[in-house]
């Protein structure tokens, strides 16, 4: 009895330090940044310290395509071995290392459960909903409760760049959709129309080229291969619609959106200037291992600034990868991402009435597709998101399986 009232409360510690983390990452640049971390660090070492108490270590399973995971990130590992500056390697690999960690727990912790998945999405909902309403303060009134002004005509709430505030609004909106098709009370509809109609007017006036093809991308596939195609058809429709009445509207988003197809535009000058880095500066043993997490930011040349964009990293993870751990950590990512993907497939054919499972299996896709172009591999905007779900998507992919061997 005393061995499952300390489980219960592991439970609770770990599921508080998601609700923490959930509600701090918008937060990070208004002074919750170490709080955001710590919060990170804290639920690993709860679960950590849970499993050695209960000595249930050698009984937590490797999650679907973990093995070729793992290959993955030892090929990080590998890449940091061999770079130049292993120290400043490792400390710009922290939040990858804490990624998987969190993949990991959130596996775990979600496939024993299926209800704390359930709960989990109504906390995305409500940090998603209350960030979108402040980003539509912003719009309204130029600035923010906090005083915070838009970025270009953009609205980016709490957050430093209108690109954060897309990711987040489009992860609420994401959950969103299979929750508002799949209930049939009238009440609720309402209510998940509404917070539907705040977050996406919220990913829209973010005005983020990336998020808006990625969700595109995302609703088409679900349209393509599930039944529910006349349910989804009308969200598609109206998001579509929407869209193409800012296109004709605003005259800036119509140059955002037309401005990645001009020669001008900084990504195609990172994108040589990488190039020209990589034929210049790999030795054979780069080619295979890379020079390490966070080199390209070292060593990528003032003499072609990137106008505006953070050159830190050359704005394409596939890039970035190739750049951090050669052709290793690449394609041996990519064949993690391909296997997870097809598993993905093969289980949703066998279940694909099941939209709740469709949509929360997609998020990690969602949200590399968001920030394919956008954002680090390694940076924590990224990894906190994609490592989450990820694991999220490993327990319902588990549990799929668990069935289907039954």
């Amino acid at each position: 009895m005393k061995q499952k009232h300390y489980s219960n409360f592991i439970y609770y510690l770990i599921e508080l330090n998601i609700v923490l983390l959930i509600f701090t990452f918008p937060l990070i640049h208004v002074g919750f940044s170490n709080w955001f971390i710590n919060f990170w660090q804290s639920l690993l070492v709860i679960w950590v310290l849970s499993k050695l108490f209960t000595k249930e270590v050698t009984k937590t399973v490797l999650p679907p395509s973990g093995s070729l995971l793992l290959i993955f990130a030892g090929g990080i590992l590998l890449s940091i071995i061999f770079s130049e500056q292993i120290h400043f390697s490792l400390k710009n690999a922290t939040y990858f290392a804490y990624g998987i960690g969190l993949s990991v727990v959130s596996y775990d912790f979600f496939r024993q459960d299926e209800q704390r998945i359930q709960r989990t999405v109504n906390y995305f909902i409500a940090s998603t909903v209350l960030i979108s309403i402040d980003a539509l303060i912003q719009v309204a009134l130029t600035k923010d409760i906090l005083g915070f002004l838009m970025i270009d005509h953009r609205p980016r709430a709490f957050f430093s760049h209108p690109f954060f505030l897309s990711l987040w609004s489009g992860i609420g909106v994401f959950l969103l959709i299979p929750r508002l098709m799949n209930t049939s009370a009238t009440t609720t509809r309402i209510v998940y129309s509404v917070c539907l109609l705040i977050q996406g007017t919220a990913f829209l006036f973010s005005k983020t080229r990336a998020a808006w093809l990625a969700m595109g991308t995302i609703l088409l596939c679900t349209f393509l291969y599930l039944p529910h195609r006349k349910k989804l058809l009308k969200a598609v429709l109206i998001l579509s619609g929407i869209i193409a009445v800012f296109v004709v509207v605003d005259d800036s988003l119509r140059v955002r959106a037309l401005s990645i197809f001009r020669a001008d535009d900084p990504r195609w000058s990172i994108w040589a200037q990488y190039w020209r880095m990589v034929t210049e500066r790999f030795t054979n043993l780069d080619w295979f291992f890379g020079r390490g997490p966070g080199s390209f930011k070292l060593e990528y040349s003032p003499a072609a600034p990137g106008q505006g964009l953070s050159v830190t990293f050359p704005h394409m993870m596939i890039f970035e990868l190739f750049y951090t751990a050669g052709f290793f950590g690449a394609v041996t990512f990519m064949l993690w991402l391909s296997y997870y993907i097809y598993n993905l497939l093969i289980l949703t054919k066998r279940h694909s009435k099941d939209l709740y499972m469709w949509f929360m299996e997609l998020m990690p896709l969602l949200v590399f597709l968001i920030c394919l172009i956008n954002e680090s591999f390694f940076s924590r905007y990224f990894s906190f998101p994609f490592w989450f779900f990820a694991g999220i998507s490993f327990a319902l992919l588990y549990r799929a399986e668990a069935v289907q061997r039954a």
